[in-house]
């Protein structure tokens, strides 16, 4: 399916739904259809209809972990389509089911199919970019109504403070408040407004909203066009070249050829202080699933990570003030790159990520 098709179809399906849209992105490493037809998860029943292109999907949840004390325990069924992105291993999961249902049932899915399916995410910076693209296309202003950041609170008892609180600010004016208090965003819910005039009088109309997640889940409300044209690819470019590049990297490994280290280039030197060594090496503490040891803080940082999850491993260091080096060991996924890299992003500060070159001294 072509990107225009993939639109168009979409498009006319989503008009014949009333109710507010849910959406995530997920990559896979072979067609999605085949990884979820070939095992289902403890307390999950799948039903699939379609090709790897196209299909809907009908999964019903038991949620016996939460009421396994009762004797008809609650069962949660949501239904679902999902759209392959053009020649790209990205999917596009949809439904019009509630929120709470999307996330304990499709969500909690896919992440039971980790590392072959994946969740992709999103910087502060990209939704950033993507708001402003947004607003342009549209031509309508992009008002930020609530968020959910969390704030890096370096050399504190509490290493992070969750925000969540409405607001009514201009998309700029959110963004410059994000970069001031060191914190990275959840999610945001925006709305996009449109002056009119109304018998001689100006009033600002709502044309639609909708939300954006760092973990590339999207909500629509009214008008799914704008989401459907510019959000969600503008999503998928950030996302999916960020991803191959970490692909990349793995199949490398896979091969048993030379190792190439991942790079995270700071545009700052947040490695300039060596008093806060110990303290960015407590913030890989909270990277849930993995085993974290630390070799050296003073002068330079060295890390070794393990992934529970599928065994990937990787040594971290840190010898300059504005790079920091991840050197996958003898197994490392796509999908366990992604989260270390994510991590550190949340964590210590975003950056880019780029090839690695030896130090200019």
């Amino acid at each position: 399916m072509t990107k225009e098709n993939f639109f168009d179809y979409v498009t006319s399906l989503l008009h014949t739904i009333k109710k507010p849209i849910n959406i995530l992105l997920v990559t896979c490493k072979k067609p999605l259809i085949q990884e979820l037809t070939e095992w289902n998860p403890k307390y999950f029943d799948v039903k699939v209809d379609g090709d790897d292109e196209i299909f809907s999907i009908d999964i019903t949840r038991l949620m016996a972990n939460q009421f396994s004390h009762i004797e008809d325990p609650r069962r949660v069924r949501v239904e679902a389509r999902i759209i392959k992105y053009g020649k790209m291993p990205i999917y596009m999961i949809f439904s019009d089911c509630n929120k709470s249902d999307f996330k304990n049932v499709i969500t909690k899915l896919m992440q039971k199919h980790y590392p072959d399916v994946s969740k992709l995410f999103l910087t502060n910076k990209e939704i950033e970019k993507i708001v402003v693209k947004l607003e342009e296309k549209t031509g309508n202003e992009i008002i930020v109504e609530n968020y959910s950041i969390k704030e890096r609170l370096f050399g504190k008892h509490k290493k992070v403070k969750s925000v969540t609180s409405s607001t009514e600010e201009y998309h700029s004016d959110f963004f410059a408040d994000v970069a001031r208090t060191n914190s990275w965003i959840n999610s945001i819910r925006l709305t996009a407004k449109i002056t009119k005039n109304i018998d001689g009088e100006e009033i600002s109309m709502s044309t639609f909203s909708g939300v954006i997640a760092r973990e590339c889940f999207f909500a629509v409300t009214r008008n799914f066009v704008p989401f459907l044209e510019s959000v969600i690819p503008s999503a998928i470019d950030f996302a999916y070249k960020r991803n191959q590049y970490l692909s990349i990297r793995s199949e490398i490994l896979q091969k048993k050829e030379n190792v190439e280290p991942i790079v995270i280039k700071f545009k700052d030197a947040p490695f300039s202080d060596i008093s806060e060594n110990k303290n960015f090496v407590e913030a890989f503490l909270a990277l849930e699933k993995f085993s974290v040891s630390s070799f050296h803080t003073n002068p330079y940082i060295q890390i070794s990570l393990l992934d529970y999850l599928d065994g990937s491993s990787y040594d971290l260091w840190v010898v300059s003030q504005d790079r920091l080096v991840i050197y996958p060991q003898s197994s490392a996924s796509t999908a366990s790159m992604s989260r270390v890299v994510n991590h550190v992003f949340e964590r210590i500060k975003e950056g880019v990520v780029e090839n690695f070159a030896e130090i200019q001294l």
